[in-house]
């Protein structure tokens, strides 16, 4: 930008996304020689840029700060002793990343964006990161629509637990189960449900869908890793994985208690145990008397 004269104003506007959100200004207070005020309650902003008085030049940097806490823009000031005030051009402010979900455990690749959070794009958005505002609980989301690097995750399906990303998968994966308490091998498939593929499918992973209560169900079919536990019998608990274990378990019967009775050779009599006493027999009399 050419140089401009000594105590000019110049106006700045600031684009956030999503529009609306909140931000703030920083570097101004501690600079008595630049002002900044809002143009009525537009994101129009007037910064006004006092002489220089002195042989020294001097520098400010005015940082705009989203409110997500992280993402930035900033604006350098540049006066030069006595003579005059260079502005460098203002720089286009950072766009907020913003990812969209479907609704909470609506895991179909064709479910409808209902929210749109933004998050820090960090180059990568994968296991670990974090989405803010998304609301403390455990979640299943497909990925409908996101800028930045989470790109890459539409049409996939996240676990979420308070805001951090447990785990990423395809919306695609299903695994099917025979009747509830049907534990044998050839039980005919009864139900499917979709789950995150986060890996090898063990203990502690979750299904979707699944009612509550405890079950223990056979894997009759599967995409994705759960293909691994075809013909393996789960013990299911509020549509989480207790334990695995083939369907040709069996449990071990556990014995009947046994006693055992020794005879004496010589007697009739079982000995260790006392003898029993005959019961009497049954009889009945009738006694006559006369009255005379």
């Amino acid at each position: 930008m050419a140089d401009l004269q000594l105590n000019n104003k110049y106006t700045r506007t600031i684009t956030v996304v999503p529009s609306g959100s909140s931000y703030t200004w920083e570097g101004v207070e501690e600079t008595p020689w630049i002002s900044i005020s809002q143009v009525g309650s537009s994101d129009e902003w007037e910064i006004t840029v006092e002489e220089n008085n002195t042989n020294a030049s001097r520098a400010q940097i005015l940082t705009v700060r989203h409110g997500d806490g992280s993402t930035t823009a900033q604006i350098t000031v540049n006066q030069a002793g006595s003579d005059g005030v260079n502005v460098t051009p203002t720089p286009t402010p950072t766009t907020a990343t913003t990812i969209s979900f479907g609704a909470h455990n609506m895991i179909g690749c064709d479910t409808p964006t209902t929210d749109t959070y933004t998050y820090v794009d960090n180059g990568a958005f994968e296991v670990g990161d974090s989405v803010n505002g998304i609301g403390d609980g455990q979640y299943i989301r497909v990925v409908t629509a996101a800028t930045g690097s989470a790109t890459a995750n539409i049409g996939q399906k996240f676990a979420i637990q308070d805001e951090e990303i447990m785990s990423i998968g395809s919306c695609e994966n299903t695994i099917s189960f025979g009747a509830t308490g049907q534990t044998a091998c050839d039980t005919p498939t009864t139900g499917t449900y979709t789950y995150v593929d986060n890996g090898p499918f063990e203990v502690g992973d979750t299904i979707s869908g699944i009612a509550d209560g405890q079950y223990i169900r056979v894997v009759t079919t599967a995409t994705g890793s759960a293909t691994a536990n075809i013909g393996q019998k789960f013990a299911i608990q509020d549509g989480e994985i207790m334990s695995i274990g083939s369907c040709d378990d069996q449990p071990t019967p556990t014995p009947t208690p046994t006693q055992t009775i020794m005879q004496s050779p010589s007697s009739s009599k079982f000995v260790g145990m006392p003898t029993p006493t005959p019961s009497p027999t049954p009889s009945m009399s009738v006694s006559e008397q006369i009255i005379r």
